[in-house]
């Protein structure tokens, strides 16, 4: 019986010859966009690496590495690419992208964040001050460094079947099994309304066009990583990180 390889069926069909359009040179790469990134996260291929890491990185909060992962298939289309570029996390082409990352069980402590400012993105500050940060630092990520891109990523995971001497090695088990305890492993993104809600808030401040694509992996246990993509419709001047108040906000 022939083994099945899906990254030597991926590569089989990279090599079919494409069409290129009468008067367009072959060397057109596609400008980077939001749609670019989905695209690349929903390849065979990508899918494969993402399901090996929410294995052998079970134990640490992803960002990182995929942020490497996406700049190595950036890298491989021939394009220019320069990581922690000026505290960007990703530049590629010019065009700047900001990632984070969350469990999906991070919700519980961005909503007590909101309750706690009154759902006003200008009161993010005295949030920080009594320690919830996951709301600041995305405001940080999008409207302070003013990205062309942000990336949200948020991990599902179901966890029920892990064995306890094992829920030690995986990172946020803890916070993972008590939030599913009242929100059940959500492989088709619908419970992520507070953190879509918090960024409908920001896109009253910077507009932008969504687009979303969620990946499942099986691993050393059932994973979901949805990518929320933001891109910003329009540039806007820098503004600086406030150190006490965000008053230069109007509304929210």
């Amino acid at each position: 019986m022939k083994n099945h390889n899906p990254t030597t069926e991926l590569l089989a069909e990279k090599s079919v010859p494409a069409t290129i359009a009468v008067g367009k040179p072959e060397n057109v790469v596609e400008a980077v966009s939001a749609k670019v990134i989905l695209k690349i996260f929903r390849s065979l291929e990508f899918r494969t690496e993402l399901e090996e890491l929410s294995s052998y990185a079970a134990h640490i909060k992803q960002e990182r590495p995929i942020v490497h992962l996406l700049a190595k298939y950036f890298w491989r289309q021939g394009r220019n690419v320069v990581l922690e570029d000026r505290r960007c996390d990703l530049v590629v082409e010019g065009t700047k992208i900001e990632f984070k990352y969350h469990f999906d069980c991070d919700q519980a402590s961005m909503k007590k964040e909101l309750e706690m400012c009154g759902g006003e993105i200008a009161s993010l500050n005295a949030c920080k001050k009594n320690g919830w940060q996951a709301c600041r630092s995305i405001y940080d990520d999008t409207v302070i460094k003013c990205p062309h891109i942000f990336i949200l990523i948020i991990c599902s995971r179901d966890l029920s079947k892990v064995k306890q001497e094992c829920l030690s090695q995986i990172v946020w088990s803890g916070p993972q099994l008590k939030y599913n305890r009242s929100v059940p492993y959500d492989p088709q993104g619908k419970h992520l309304g507070i953190a879509t809600g918090f960024l409908g808030k920001i896109n009253k401040i910077r507009p932008f066009s969504f687009h979303m694509a969620s990946v499942q992996t099986i691993g050393s246990f059932p994973s979901t990583y949805h990518l929320l993509a933001y891109e910003f419709k329009r540039p806007v001047r820098l503004l600086k990180r406030p150190a006490e108040s965000y008053d230069h906000i109007v509304g929210s």
